[in-house]
This record gives C-alpha cells, sequence and structure tokens, in this order.
C-alpha cells in the first residue's frame, strides 16, 4: 500500500546518505566507535541487524547528539521508520495513512530533537516510538472532549463476547475519532457488544499488552484472542 510520507522520508535520506554532509559526520563521529562505518546506510543497516544491547548503544550515542546535529538526527528517525510504519499502520487501522504517517513522523522529530539522554539513557528507539504513540493518541483524543474512552464502557458477561486480528479493522478514515466513532456505531446497532468494543480499542488503539486486559475482564490470553477475533470480523462483515 502507498505510503506517501514515508516514500518522502525515504528520498531525504538517500539524498542525506549521498551528500558531502554524510561524510563530514562521520569524521565528526570518527571519536565514537559506536558510529565507525563506511557510510550512514552501513550504520542504519548495523544497527537493524544487531542485538538490543548494542542497537540501544549505538542509538544513545546518536540520540545524544540529535539536538544539535541535524545528520544525526536523521540517522536517527531513519532507524525508526520500521517502527514508525508499523505504527502508522495501527493507528490508521487499515485505510489512508496519509494524515498518521505524516503526524508521527513529525512527532518523532521532534522527540529525537528534544531527546533527553541524561533522563533516558537506555531503550531509546523504545522510549521515542511510545513518546510518540501517546502524544498522537492525546492529540486526537484531546481534540474532541466528547470523545470517550471505550475502555471505560463497562464489560459485559464473557459467553461469546466477539475477538480479533489487527489488519480486520477496516476504519473508514485514519483517524482515531473515526476508530473510536464506528466502534461506537458497531455497539449501538448490536454488530458487536461494548465489551468487544473495548477489547478492540484497548488492545488496537491503545496497544495494552493481551495479558493485562485478560487479567482485567477474567478470562485467559487466548479466549481475549478469539473474542477480539470475532469482533474485527463483525466489524469487517458490518462495514
Amino acid at each position: 500500500m502507498c505510503r506517501p510520507a514515508f516514500d518522502a522520508l525515504d528520498r531525504s535520506w538517500t539524498t542525506l546518505a549521498r551528500s558531502p554532509e554524510a561524510l563530514s559526520a562521520l569524521v565528526r563521529w570518527g571519536h565514537r566507535p559506536e558510529l565507525a562505518a563506511t557510510d550512514l546506510e552501513a550504520l542504519v543497516g548495523r544497527i537493524w541487524a544487531a542485538p538490543k544491547p548494542e542497537a540501544d548503544r549505538i542509538c544513545a550515542e546518536l540520540a545524544g547528539l540529535a539536538p544539535d546535529d541535524v545528520a544525526a538526527a536523521q540517522t536517527l528517525l531513519q532507524v525508526l521508520r520500521p517502527g514508525l510504519r508499523n505504527l502508522g499502520r495501527r493507528l490508521a487501522l487499515g485505510s489512508s495513512f496519509d494524515d498518521v504517517d505524516s503526524e508521527l513522523i513529525g512527532l518523532a522529530w521532534e522527540r529525537i530533537r528534544t531527546y533527553r539522554i541524561d533522563r533516558r539513557p537506555t531503550s531509546i528507539a523504545g522510549n521515542i516510538l511510545l513518546d510518540v504513540r501517546k502524544h498522537y493518541i492525546r492529540g486526537v483524543t484531546g481534540r474532541d472532549s466528547r470523545l470517550v474512552s471505550l475502555e471505560r464502557v463497562a464489560p459485559v458477561a464473557c459467553g461469546s463476547v466477539p475477538s480479533a486480528e489487527h489488519e480486520a479493522l477496516d476504519a473508514p478514515m485514519p483517524s482515531l475519532r473515526s476508530a473510536h466513532a464506528r466502534l461506537a456505531l458497531a455497539v449501538d446497532q448490536k454488530d458487536i457488544t461494548p465489551a468487544a468494543a473495548a477489547i478492540v480499542w484497548r488492545s488496537r488503539i491503545q496497544q495494552y499488552n493481551d495479558t493485562e486486559i485478560a487479567a482485567d475482564l477474567g478470562v485467559g490470553v487466548r479466549t481475549l484472542q478469539r473474542r477480539r477475533q470475532r469482533a474485527e470480523r463483525s466489524l469487517a462483515v458490518a462495514s
């Protein structure tokens, strides 16, 4: 599926990676062994292929430089590209990605340029992606005071409550607001139960761990996953 924002990001990265600034950056970073590489693309590839502790050390070096070094910031953004792309897919819920992708990339750039390595020296990529997701969700839900979190809907008795697979939730518009509206409408039309809507919202949008949600509902993880799968299938049929 076409992802224009990431296509633009790729073009920007290619321009940087092939520019004299890329070589200058590697020279500037020459006293940092973690950042040693033949070129910026090789550095990013090494981070992607490295075990988590090594990748985190390299990302920490980049994050420490990023507030004052545009090349370091762009390199770290490229490292985060797969995670941001996956996050955009989840938040767009299968529809057009344009608005979601652009906002996520913008948020990631802002977090990278203001990252405080002294406060959070480890799990750099994970911290930034978590910040991006939280800020995106908070921004969308904060724009409309009527958008009530579906996790607050009282769960119903377990029985045959529907459940899901993330690709099946095909929202008509790429926003949390439209996703929330779609779930609320499905509940009103009795396509799914309030508990099923809450499961989809908490797991697919807010990305709570399945184990945590299952514990809250007093069911097993496999039962929760089957219910979510049935809910998303019901949503797909109703759309």
